[in-house]
């Protein structure tokens, strides 16, 4: 029989893993002050502290409560279903932002009471209907932290398959609300925690260590996700795996060097990441990366080559327009490019003499425009 989707979690205020306990018992207990690689005979992966926060609440809250209800079994678990429900619904009245589908609401309190009464499989499957449903409702990014619980305690399949599933439909997730920042930034938290492997070696696990931080620095250089508690995470984060790779059993320093690889998001498969960043239009803080934008022959007769620098990994976009404004739909590029310097050759075959315009924008909202002459 499969083994479920668990993992050692690391406890509170503990900085690494006692050496004799790096591969065996198992302590489910949540630690809401670190992001760290986690460690067992299942695997390792990356847990930021991120992981059901909102859910620690509720649970905190509900159990405050319940222990001056009347003792009983019964007693207490019906209290504990309405007390949960009735503290979503004070939450929701209290923001004024009460959702008129009250069906999508509906599934999402449904699944965090399940994931309350540690009913996980169902938990991530009601989750996994509500936000597929509802991907423009309050809730939704909540979710996506919910849902990374329920797969940490197996609610996804056996490991570490179920990691690789979960991060395949948060990619396809992120095109249903495609212009929403939180929806987006929660989205991408949750695809942080979805690296991991079965070799329990020192190696391997900080590799996928490396991996996660890396989404994680990713998120603190995207100017439309919120930094603030993110920078400490990284920092507590990149400290925790310098202690474990210090302290792991037999492993010798002073010649294995602590590696901490910033992968770039192609590398880790995540192109559209990059490309649906691109829809969330122009923030204040929006980077500079494009420089030194030209075209080259210009005037021309069938095409030009456009080029142009950037400077970090991004998705970039070309598109031709008219003097109308209106785009060509005959000539366009798009893909995730590295930095450095790129010329991408555009077609002007079967266009009427004239001017048009080479949009170029990037997964940050920045842009610069080439002017084209077709003769």
């Amino acid at each position: 029989m499969p083994e479920p989707c668990t993992r050692k979690l690391q406890l509170a205020g503990r900085k690494y893993p006692r050496k004799q306990e790096l591969t065996s018992k198992r302590a489910p207990v949540l630690s809401a002050m670190r992001g760290v690689r986690t460690t067992s005979r299942r695997g390792t992966t990356f847990l930021p502290k991120s992981f059901i926060i909102s859910q620690i609440s509720l649970v905190q809250i509900s159990s405050t409560i319940r222990k001056s209800l009347e003792s009983g079994e019964a007693m207490k678990k019906t209290s504990s279903v309405l007390l949960i429900a009735v503290f979503l619904l004070a939450s929701h009245r209290a923001s004024g932002q009460m959702s008129s589908d009250t069906s999508c609401q509906h599934s999402y309190s449904f699944g965090i009471l399940q994931q309350h009464e540690m009913k996980y499989a169902a938990s991530y499957d009601t989750l996994k209907e509500f936000v597929e449903r509802c991907p423009t409702n309050i809730y939704a990014p909540g979710a996506f932290g919910s849902m990374a619980g329920d797969v940490g305690y197996g609610g996804d399949g056996p490991f570490p398959g179920c990691l690789l599933d979960f991060r395949q439909w948060l990619l396809s997730a992120l095109s249903w609300n495609p212009y929403s920042p939180t929806y987006f930034c929660t989205d991408v938290h949750a695809i942080m925690q979805t690296f991991g492997t079965t070799d329990t070696g020192w190696a391997a696990g900080n590799k996928v260590t490396n991996e996660g931080m890396s989404v994680l620095y990713w998120l603190l250089h995207n100017p439309f996700c919120d930094n603030s508690s993110d920078s400490q995470l990284y920092v507590n984060g990149r400290g925790s795996q310098e202690e474990e790779w210090f302290n792991w059993p037999g492993l010798d320093t002073a010649t294995t060097p602590l590696d901490t690889t910033i992968y770039t998001m192609h590398q880790l498969g995540l192109d559209s990441v990059l490309k649906y960043a691109g829809l969330l239009g122009v923030s204040s803080n929006t980077p500079s990366i494009i420089s030194n934008a030209t075209a080259y022959p210009n005037p021309t007769g069938e095409g030009t080559v456009i080029s142009f620098g950037i400077a970090r990994e991004a998705y970039v976009s070309i598109n031709l327009y008219n003097v109308l404004g209106h785009q060509v739909s005959s000539a366009g590029f798009g893909g995730v490019v590295e930095p450095g310097n790129l010329s991408v050759p555009m077609s002007l075959v079967g266009l009427p003499s004239g001017t048009y315009f080479a949009r170029i924008q990037t997964t940050y909202g920045e842009a610069q425009t080439v002017k084209l002459v077709k003769e």
